[in-house]
């Protein structure tokens, strides 16, 4: 049996129609199923920023006096919740959160529930794909912070 040489323009023209076919396959073209998109990843973190604001309001209804010495520190997570909203394309957090559980934490559940925010932030910095480290770290980096004002 004997070969023929192929011309550049064949050799060009199979690699042209094998890109565009590796391509179509990978652009979802011939996928069964779409589904969803997943979920954007600071969406767990929205959630448990908010969380964490609620619980100051809770203890500063339950323990007004302290308001004045940690009332910047509540605010500084409703200013986290909105920049994690605004990474997520999710409207603004409601600044009435339902009541939780958490009311009567006084300044030492507080602590601890900051400490706990501070490295969950820190731990999912350094996990999270990149477009998002920033944020979070500034985050985890603020709550860090704020971890050592109150102890």
């Amino acid at each position: 049996m004997r070969m023929e040489p192929i011309s550049r323009r064949q050799a060009l023209g199979t690699l042209v129609g094998l890109a565009a076919a590796g391509g179509l396959a990978g652009c979802g073209l011939f996928d069964k199923k779409a589904g969803p998109p997943p979920p954007n990843p600071l969406a767990e973190h929205l959630a448990a920023t908010v969380r964490l604001a609620g619980v100051y309001e809770a203890a500063f209804a339950a323990a007004p006096d302290l308001t004045g010495k940690y009332g910047a520190i509540r605010d500084d997570h409703w200013a986290h919740a909105d920049a994690l909203a605004a990474a997520t394309r999710k409207p603004a957090p409601s600044r009435t959160p339902a009541p939780t559980a958490e009311a009567a934490l006084g300044r030492a559940g507080l602590l601890e529930e900051e400490k706990k925010a501070a490295t969950a932030a820190y731990e999912a910095a350094l996990t999270i794909p990149g477009a998002y480290a920033a944020l979070l770290g500034s985050i985890a980096a603020c709550r860090a912070t704020h971890v050592e004002v109150m102890s």
